[in-house]
C-alpha cells in the first residue's frame, strides 16, 4: 500500500448548505448532488495541525469496469483501466499528469470506488482516452478486476487551493509542513501568491493534500485559511504508513467528530497502536493518547471510551499516528452517515 494508491506525499466554524451542484464537463452534464461546504480555519501564531474536509467538485460520476492487468512488462505492471459503462465523450489527457520542476508525472486527477467493499480507495489517474482513465498498476485491489462499481472523478485538492481566499498568510514565513510515507518531512513556504519549496525558488503549489491527510502550519502572525467545496457522502480509505508521522482526519467540516464514532480502531493493532490530539492553540501541545483493543477505542490508560464520551476531533484539525507496525487503512466513515 504505496506509491499512487494514495501517492507518497502523505501530507472554525463551519456552515453547510446542502443543494445539488450541476457541472458541465467536455460536452457532456454531470450531476453532482454532494452538500455543498464552507468553512473557516482559524491558523493562530505558532504552529497547528490542519487537515482540509473538504473536496473539488465531482467531474464524473457513474458506473465503470476496472480492468486489472497483472501481466508485466519490462521492469514493471501493466496499468490499471477504469472505463465508464457510457462512453463519457472526454477529450485526451484532459485528466492526464503533469511535468512540474521539482517532480515528473505529477498526478492531477484521480477516480474514487464509491461504493462496494472497496468503497473509499482512490487511485491516482495517469492518462485518458476519450472512453477510459489509466491508474498505475499495483494499487487497485486484484479483487475489483472485471468489476463494475460506481466511480467518481476529481481533480486534487492542492496547497494552491487552499490559499485562494485565505486572509493574513505571511510571505516567506508562513510554512507548511507535510509528512511523507517514507518517514521524511517536506517544508513548503508561502511566497505571497503561492507556495516555494524549502529552497525557496521550486515552485510547490501543486502539492497534493489527499483526502483524510494533512499537515502542520506555522503561522507568523496569525492568519485564516477558506475551505469550500462539496462535503464527502461516502467514506474515504485513508492510508496509514509505517514509520511515518501520519496527520490524518474525517472529513467532516463540521465543529468536531467524537472519537467513538470515527471507526479508527479497527485499522490499529491491539493494545501497541494509538494516536494522539494536539491543541489548536498555536503550542501544539499534547492533549490526549488512545489506543485499540482492534474493535473499540481505549483512552490513554487502556480503559474503553464510553458510547458517551465527549472526547473529539476538531473540525479541520486532525489527529497525529505514529509509530505503526506495518502499513494500515483506515476506513474513514462520511460525516452525513447515520
Amino acid at each position: 500500500m504505496s506509491g499512487h494508491f494514495m501517492k507518497k506525499l502523505i501530507l472554525v466554524l463551519c456552515s453547510v448548505f446542502a443543494f445539488p451542484l450541476v457541472i458541465p464537463v467536455m460536452g457532456q452534464t454531470t450531476a453532482n448532488s454532494d452538500p455543498i461546504g464552507f468553512s473557516k480555519v482559524t491558523l493562530p501564531i505558532g504552529d497547528s495541525l490542519v487537515v482540509p474536509t473538504l473536496l473539488n467538485p465531482a467531474v464524473f460520476t457513474g458506473n465503470a469496469t476496472l480492468v486489472v492487468d497483472g501481466s508485466t512488462a519490462p521492469g514493471h505492471p501493466l496499468p490499471t483501466t477504469v472505463t465508464p459503462a457510457t462512453a463519457p465523450g472526454w477529450t485526451l489527457n484532459t485528466f492526464a499528469e503533469s511535468q512540474y520542476t521539482d517532480r515528473a508525472n505529477y498526478p492531477r486527477y484521480y477516480v474514487e470506488v464509491v461504493e462496494g467493499a472497496y468503497e473509499g480507495y482512490s487511485f491516482d489517474i495517469i492518462s485518458n482516452s476519450v472512453t477510459a482513465l489509466t491508474v498505475p498498476a499495483g494499487y487497485v485491489p486484484a479483487q475489483l478486476n472485471s468489476q463494475t462499481v460506481k466511480v467518481v472523478l476529481r481533480r486534487h485538492i492542492t496547497l494552491d487551493d487552499l490559499s485562494v481566499g485565505s486572509t493574513g498568510l505571511s510571505a516567506y514565513a508562513d510554512a507548511i509542513t507535510s509528512f511523507n510515507s517514507d518517514g521524511t518531512s517536506s517544508a513548503h513556504f508561502f511566497d505571497g501568491a503561492s507556495w516555494i519549496a524549502d529552497d525557496f525558488s521550486t515552485p510547490a503549489g501543486h502539492t497534493i493534500v489527499y483526502p483524510g491527510t494533512g499537515f502542520t502550519f506555522s503561522s507568523a502572525n496569525g492568519g485564516q485559511m477558506v475551505l469550500n467545496g462539496p462535503v464527502k457522502t461516502t467514506k474515504t480509505a485513508i492510508p496509514l504508513y509505517a514509520g511515518a508521522t501520519n496527520i490524518v482526519g474525517p472529513l467532516n467540516p463540521a465543529a468536531q467528530t467524537v472519537l467513538v464514532n470515527c471507526n479508527i480502531a479497527a485499522a490499529l493493532d491491539p493494545y501497541s497502536e494509538g494516536f494522539s490530539t494536539y491543541s489548536s492553540d498555536g503550542t501544539m501541545t499534547a492533549l490526549s493518547s488512545y489506543f485499540s483493543d482492534g474493535a473499540n477505542l481505549l483512552d490513554g490508560s487502556f480503559n474503553f471510551l464510553p458510547a458517551n464520551a465527549l472526547d473529539n476531533i476538531l473540525g479541520n484539525r486532525g489527529i497525529v499516528v505514529t509509530d505503526l507496525s506495518s502499513d494500515k487503512i483506515w476506513i474513514s466513515k462520511s460525516p452525513l452517515a447515520p
